[in-house]
């Protein structure tokens, strides 16, 4: 998830083709298994879903992995989109019926807060990583997420691509809420951003030479691309706190991203 209240992850888009891309990282990521492993990928859950182990974490994991990749892509989009538009009929009820109880229930429910951790809704800081209530922010999220899930998808595999998006939308939203205690902001955060952060960040340390087109428009090396993300968000947090753009959980994915990478360089599996 990535706890903001304005999208603050741009646009990205690969400059090769997308069947070029797969065939480079399924090659590169058997090879890395195979010198960790001894072995290629075991089955269709991706080429990091190890088949070691028992017991119900890898009876869920391998269920999880019989699920066509394209449900998984798909259905992260449809409950972005579903919760947007309770937002939106929360909206509407408050200004035409003046009923703000919708409205304060999603507050309450799919918004990351200092006041909603003190109150027990600890589940905030994951449905907040599936929660927009402004329609540019949701375009810009969902559009960065359709140009990066795919292929870090097919990478991983659904069990392992999930532990990426949703871990990294828990620490992006532990972390700005953290920061929201430490300077003193007391708005609530929401947003897809950290949780899509974690996947542009960690495509960039697998990949950090493959280019990235910014707003669509400027071509930089991936690398290049999310550091400047990164100092970015890191200079707002830094110098102005309170500005709608939540840098701290940007930070959170971008770091639970390169984590995630560099974990899985070492051969450790999720």
């Amino acid at each position: 998830m990535a706890p903001t209240t304005v999208s603050a992850v741009p646009s990205t888009s690969l400059q090769t083709s997308p069947s070029s891309i797969l065939r480079f990282a399924r090659n590169t990521l058997a090879q890395m298994r195979s010198s960790y492993y001894g072995g290629g990928s075991r089955g269709g859950g991706g080429y990091y879903s190890s088949g070691r182990g028992n017991g119900f974490f890898n009876n869920f994991r391998r269920m999880l992995n019989g699920i066509p990749p394209d449900m998984i892509f798909y259905g992260i989009m449809g409950i972005n989109g579903a919760v947007f538009a309770l937002w939106w009929y929360a909206s509407e009820s408050w200004k035409k019926f003046r009923d703000p109880s919708l409205y304060r229930w999603m507050l309450d429910n799919f918004t990351t807060s200092t006041r909603n951790l003190l109150q027990g809704r600890v589940w905030t800081l994951l449905t907040s990583c599936f929660s927009h209530e402004d329609a540019g922010h949701i375009f810009m999220n969902l559009l960065t997420f359709w140009f990066m899930g795919k292929p870090v998808l097919a990478m991983l595999g659904n069990s392992s691509f999930l532990a990426l998006y949703l871990g990294g939308g828990l620490v992006s939203s532990f972390i700005s809420s953290g920061y929201s205690i430490f300077s003193g902001r007391n708005t609530g955060s929401h947003g897809a951003s950290g949780a899509i952060s974690a996947v542009l960040a960690f495509y960039a340390t697998m990949f950090p030479r493959n280019t990235f087109l910014l707003f669509m428009i400027v071509p930089m090396p991936a690398w290049v691309c999310v550091g400047g993300l990164a100092l970015y968000d890191l200079y707002g947090s830094l110098t102005n706190p309170h500005r709608r753009v939540d840098g701290a959980g940007h930070l959170g994915g971008l770091l639970a991203g390169f984590l995630y990478a560099m974990r899985l360089r070492r051969g450790v599996g999720f």
